[in-house]
């Protein structure tokens, strides 16, 4: 399976819609780890270096409508700008019939960021009428998001219908690197899966069951299967009404005849602060007005152990709050622990967004590992669908 690439295609002067994945980390409307941006970067140089002019489009976190604010591009325009070193023009309405109007008459080199392509209604929904509108503004289109790729939504999947379409750079890489894995993971394989909620995890765990020895549970994802174990976790975050997935998911790994690790201990606190106090305890009836923040000292080593002997280890998610400093150590030593077993021989994924900016607050380099993914469900999604997801096999050579 071969990819339509920009490589593969001499586009010059020409006006093209380029689909990046720009869902980054913000508090406070500040960037707080700005790796996908960067990651990006090559494909905007390449075809602005050949003379094409850039309609730029992303989504940013799930908003509920779009006059959310905190979900806005545009502090992604102004880092966009200062890293390029070139004017970046943010639009920041949705796609109506003045934005296309002017969209229609950009000019040689000039680059635009639409705003947030999901303040449009009917883009996860693959809407054919908001595929049109994008497609009208361009002559080729380049996806470049491979984060998004796993999704059919207009701006990564609909508007192939309608435009001349190829991979960017960072697709590609991510294409030809995870290629590699399809069919020659050894045994035995580890899943690490951290996070906050069961959700957007129980489709990872139910298609990986079969081909994964052993699964580690960290983050507040770990809390709803504690809960199901009767754990009392008093302030700790955990989703009361997945309880029941929680024992259904341990059941099937069971079935299976897999193992799943859940922590032993934690580091808990009365409140998430960089100074806050912190206590390491094994309880299972956690004091009243404490937190469960991180997994503790003695699972740590449990799960470094596992890493150790395993021959195949993905992490997806980081096991403690780590944008706070008591609450990095789980999730460091992980990181360092497959830094180790990649030395030795293992084949050692990252994926997702979080599990990005963790790798960067811990001040861990990147280098070390087998491979780290920009996209944690589309990375995951590729390995189990042999690399047929909707957004890749729509730029596949025919």
């Amino acid at each position: 399976m071969k990819l339509n690439s920009i490589l593969n295609k001499n586009i010059k002067q020409k006006k093209i819609l380029l689909r990046v994945d720009f869902n980054v980390p913000l508090k406070n409307n500040k960037i707080t780890d700005d790796t996908k941006i960067k990651e990006s970067l090559p494909t905007i140089k390449y075809l602005l270096n050949n003379q094409n002019s850039l309609i730029i489009t992303s989504h940013l976190g799930r908003p509920k409508n779009k006059n959310d604010k905190q979900l806005s591009l545009k502090p992604i325009a102004k880092k966009l700008q200062k890293l390029l070193k070139k004017k970046v023009i943010f639009l920041n309405s949705e796609l109506n019939q003045n934005t296309i109007n002017r969209l229609q008459n950009i000019k040689s080199g000039e680059i635009y960021l639409l705003e947030n392509i999901r303040f449009n209604n009917g883009e996860e929904k693959n809407n054919i009428t908001l595929s049109k509108k994008l497609a009208s503004t361009a002559d080729i289109f380049v996806n470049d998001a491979f984060a998004s790729s796993h999704r059919k939504h207009s701006s990564v999947y609909g508007v192939v219908k309608y435009l001349p379409s190829y991979a960017g750079l960072l697709l590609q890489k991510e294409f030809d690197q995870l290629n590699k894995f399809i069919g020659k993971i050894k045994e035995p394989v580890t899943f690490i899966i951290g996070g906050s909620k069961i959700d957007t995890k129980i489709n990872l765990i139910e298609s990986f069951v079969k081909r994964t020895n052993n699964f580690l549970i960290g983050g507040g994802l770990a809390n709803t299967f504690l809960a199901s174990k009767k754990y009392q976790l008093a302030n700790s975050f955990y989703q009361k009404n997945k309880i029941k997935v929680a024992e259904k998911i341990i059941s099937l790994i069971h079935q299976n005849r897999k193992n799943i690790y859940l922590p032993e201990d934690f580091v808990i606190a009365k409140k998430l602060s960089d100074f806050t106090l912190t206590k390491n305890t094994n309880t299972k009836n956690i004091p009243n007005n404490y937190s469960i923040y991180d997994i503790g000292t003695k699972s740590t080593k449990e799960f470094c152990q596992i890493i150790k002997k395993s021959k195949t280890i993905i992490f997806n998610g980081p096991v403690g709050v780590t944008e706070f400093k008591p609450f990095r150590n789980g999730t460091k030593k992980i990181l360092l622990a497959m830094k180790k077993a990649t030395k030795s021989g293992a084949t050692t994924l990252i994926g997702g967004g979080d599990t990005l900016e963790a790798l960067k607050l811990c001040k861990i380099s990147p280098k070390g590992f087998t491979h780290i993914s920009t996209g944690g469900g589309a990375m995951l999604e590729f390995l189990e669908k042999n690399g047929k997801i909707p957004g890749i096999e729509v730029l596949v050579k025919k």
